[in-house]
């Protein structure tokens, strides 16, 4: 049932980074674009990365269990 949980945390926050990705069209020039432009909004990339590897860990974590 653990692993259950965490396959749909995962999925759920792996969907909120491919979200921040399409709303602040970051796919436009590369996801890490923005952190090598001076002057772009950093925040909104930070986030669709962090977002994305905990979702990924939570999603691994719920495969093995």
């Amino acid at each position: 049932m653990g692993g259950t949980l965490f396959l749909i945390a995962g999925v759920v926050l792996f969907g909120i980074s491919i979200f921040i990705v399409n709303r602040f069209n970051l796919q436009r020039g590369g996801l890490f674009a923005p952190l090598t432009t001076p002057g772009a909004r950093k925040l909104p990339t930070l986030g669709a990365i962090g977002f994305g590897i905990a979702g990924g860990i939570l999603i691994y974590y719920g495969l093995r269990a």
